[in-house]
């Protein structure tokens, strides 16, 4: 009990208020894994302690010696999609639909970017980073517990698969979550070398499964960052570490080799890899494959795009018009759903036209900026799974996108500055 009070006493300060934010900080990185339901709570709480702490000019202090300028700003400059498109769009509800959604852009730069360094300092983010680590990878082992247990029950692999067996989020942002927590272990594993054995192989345990839930989740554009992140680290780890490439081949050829092995054979019970590829002219294309509705649902967004430039029809017009543009090409698959763009992108252009794709633009570009400036490769890979699954989903259209993404840049810009520092 002691040793228990000793380390949460290392992480308080005399500042109430900050050990109220800290606490609740500690609770948004463990249920974001999960569910983004106690963001707004989350919020709420975050905000009051900011009101009644009432010191203004040590927060913009703060605020300016964080990077708040201008990459703070760049930050909370994309919560301007909304928010210039509302006034031109006809379907109100759907446009303050969006100002929920994109709340916690510039909310998680006020409140992370305001507090001292003295306070927020290194040890604090870790913590963080680590909890949210611990988190998701509950997240992986709850999902194959009830997935391996549905199987045997009904006896089919289904449950395995896809979306059945992400059952939390959809696929695309479980894949992002897993992703980004494999990375930041991997990391672990090759910088820290005091680890007992013990602690070795369990980590490499982990890794297995959690690229195992990669392969499972099936996402097949998270699969293809996933290697491409997979190359990244590897020829980083192998130029920062050069004595231990003997793990890191034999890690990487484990892990390759299971999943060619899945996609060649008929273990899982759908292999999307295999399908046939589309063709994109056909006016039934939405009518069969969700990639290739995908395809169809970009042409739609473009033909929207080129129609209303240079300001795009509105923040809560977009779904109304690839639905009218899909029933002119007779892609009648899409009509029968509310469709987004599925490429942020491109849903930025057709909702907000130049001004919202420079803003998107902005906002991208702050980790990757930072990934130079402090030669921080966790910002690099945030920047990565941001940019390139913005092409093939919209990534800020929905909360589990938008949170992580809000949150986990200035997390990992504070720590990356704060490293420089130190």
């Amino acid at each position: 009990m002691n040793k228990i009070k000793s380390y949460i006493n290392n992480y308080l300060t005399e500042n109430p208020y900050f050990n109220i934010s800290f606490c609740v900080w500690i609770f948004i990185v463990i249920t974001l894994p999960f569910t983004t339901f106690f963001m707004w709570p989350a919020a709420i709480v975050l905000l009051l302690s900011l009101l009644f702490e009432n010191s203004w000019k040590q927060k913009i202090y703060n605020f300016k010696e964080n990077l708040g300028v201008p990459y703070g700003l760049f930050l909370i400059f994309i919560y301007l999609i909304p928010i210039i498109g509302f006034f031109y769009s006809k379907d109100t509800d759907v446009a303050l639909a969006e100002f929920e959604c994109y709340m916690w852009f510039p909310l998680a730069p006020i409140f992370l970017l305001t507090i001292s360094n003295k306070e927020l300092s290194l040890k604090h983010l870790t913590l963080l980073i680590k909890i949210f680590a611990i988190c998701v990878c509950i997240n992986i082992f709850i999902l194959f517990s009830i997935g391996i247990a549905r199987t045997i029950y009904f006896h089919d692999t289904l449950y395995l698969y896809y979306s059945h067996f992400s059952i939390f989020r959809h696929p695309t942002y479980s894949t992002l979550y897993t992703t980004f927590t494999f990375f930041l272990i991997l990391n672990y594993l090759y910088k820290y070398n005091n680890t007992s054995r013990k602690k070795y192989i369990c980590l490499y345990i982990i890794e297995f499964f959690i690229a195992l839930s990669i392969f499972c989740i099936y996402s097949r554009a998270g699969i293809l960052i996933f290697f491409l992140l997979l190359g990244i680290w590897g020829g980083y780890i192998l130029y920062t570490y050069p004595k231990r490439w003997k793990k890191i081949v034999v890690m990487f050829a484990v892990i390759i080799s299971t999943f060619s092995l899945l996609m060649v054979t008929d273990i899982m019970p759908v292999n999307r890899f295999a399908k046939t590829k589309y063709s994109v002219d056909e006016k039934d294309t939405a009518d069969s494959e969700k990639s290739e509705a995908r395809v169809a649902i970009w042409k739609t967004a473009w033909s929207g795009i080129s129609e209303n430039m240079p300001f795009g029809v509105g923040t809560g017009d977009a779904f109304d018009v690839i639905k009218e543009k899909s029933i002119e090409k007779g892609y009648s698959n899409i009509t029968k759903k509310h469709y987004n763009a599925h490429n942020q992108y491109l849903q930025a252009m057709l909702t907000n036209g130049i001004p919202g794709i420079v803003v998107l633009l902005l906002y991208a570009s702050v980790p990757l900026i930072l990934s130079i400036k402090f030669r921080n490769i966790h910002l690099l890979t945030i920047f990565i799974l941001l940019s390139l699954n913005c092409l093939c989903e919209c990534m800020f259209e929905i909360r589990s996108g938008v949170d992580f993404f809000a949150v986990m840049i200035p997390i990992f810009m504070l720590r990356g500055k704060l490293q420089v520092k130190k």
